[in-house]
């Protein structure tokens, strides 16, 4: 075991030394598709807001919404809802930006989907639900999280009892994810990163370990993943608008985009195990022929609090679909790439938390961590578009088809 334990160590060592961000893909970059992507919060949503005004000009019964937030009050949250035109039975949500920072690339596919995919749907009976960045602090921020360090993507539920949950894998692993001082970008914990992180997988194995950091934690308020002490202010105008919007329809389909987990240049999707029989049975339909991870795949971790999850709960009546459409950046679907992803998120949370031991080292964790959820190549940022605009158009119908 020893001897097994010191070759993997070794392998690591050597593949972290090599390590970078993968290319964008050999892609032929699509220029009309990179003029959607704004480099700010506030570019993004006068962007949004003037689609919107496009789609009410277009079509009939169309609100726009600003929820404001109390945090900051130049912050808002921005929602377009177009409804059936001939009676509504089913609404489609398309969310971005539960993770702030994910946000830059989700608005980008939201406007998108406003400009180029809305005029080819069916909206005789199915209605389509925008929201623009649940998490405008973290995105203005360049933050997953908002100013209390929440995950938002941990904290939405119908019980508050979700803030008792114990993880308990999460402890162990403790002193490897929460550093409590100021960050050093060269400190001996970052250099030989790979090799601390190698010894927990061997020890506990990759699933555990993923599972173990990635579902959530309600214990260390400044700490990766963690999910509050109660729900955010945001949570009851969200639910108020959704369920508004929701009226009437018997089914509804919730798309909540994300970057940064699978392989890069990629659309993964994935919903938290599905375990309502009607809602499983329609979800396989429309994802009918997609790869999708039902949770049967040792890639797969379980998230509380999270946000589609939330949007099923509200509506034990209804058909509802949930999925995650996350764009791979950083193949963190194998080891070295989980690895690096994980230090990265780690130095970000430390530069936030505790500050840099200089300005070099804040800055280039946020850098890091900006490039980890928003990369930068015009190869990334042309595919992960193409493959929305030929993928979702076809989810899309299947929904509105279903009976």
């Amino acid at each position: 075991m020893m001897r097994r334990m010191m070759a993997v160590l070794a392998v690591a060592l050597a593949l972290a030394c090599a390590a970078g961000c993968s290319k964008g893909g050999d892609v032929a970059v699509d220029k009309a598709k990179l003029a959607y992507y704004a480099d700010t919060w506030e570019e993004c949503r006068a962007r949004f807001l003037k689609e919107a005004d496009d789609l009410k000009r277009a079509y009939k019964g169309v609100e726009i919404t600003a929820i404001p937030m109390a945090a900051d009050k130049g912050l808002t949250i921005d929602a377009c809802m177009v409804p059936a035109q001939k009676g509504q039975t089913g609404l489609i949500i398309v969310s971005s930006g539960v993770h702030g920072i994910e946000g830059f690339a989700g608005s980008a596919v939201q406007r998108m989907i406003m400009r180029e995919l809305v005029p080819g749907m069916d909206l005789a009976t199915t209605g389509v639900l925008f929201i623009h960045i649940i998490n405008p602090y973290g995105m203005k921020n360049t933050r997953r999280v908002n100013e209390g360090n929440v995950d938002l993507n941990r904290n939405f539920d119908t019980d508050a009892k979700l803030f008792a949950i114990k993880n308990a894998g999460y402890p162990v692993i403790r002193d490897l994810l929460n550093p409590d001082e100021k960050l050093s970008t060269w400190s001996p914990g970052y250099v030989f990163f790979p090799v601390k992180a190698i010894y927990y997988i061997v020890k506990y194995g990759m699933g555990t370990l993923r599972e173990s950091i990635l579902r959530g934690q309600y214990e260390f308020p400044k700490g990766v993943y963690y999910g509050g002490k109660e729900f955010v202010p945001q949570k009851a105008p969200i639910e108020a608008l959704i369920t508004k919007s929701a009226a009437g329809s018997a089914r509804v389909f919730v798309m909540d985009l994300h970057t940064g987990y699978g392989e890069r240049g990629k659309m993964h999707y994935f919903p938290n195990p599905i375990t309502i029989p009607k809602n499983l049975e329609a979800a396989k339909k429309v994802f009918a022929g997609y790869t999708v991870d039902w949770g049967d795949t040792g890639d797969f971790y379980v998230t509380t609090g999270d946000f589609t999850d939330w949007i099923e709960k509200l509506f034990p009546a209804k058909t509802v679909l949930r999925m995650t459409a996350e764009y791979g950046t950083m193949d963190s679907q194998t080891t070295m790439g989980s690895i690096r992803s994980l230090k990265i998120t780690i130095m970000e949370n430390q530069a936030a938390n505790f500050g840099g031991k200089s300005q070099g080292d804040f800055d280039e964790a946020k850098a890091n961590f900006r490039e980890m959820y928003f990369p930068s190549a015009p190869e990334w940022r042309s595919t992960i578009m193409q493959q929305t605009a030929a993928e979702f158009p076809v989810l899309f119908k299947r929904f509105g088809e279903l009976k």
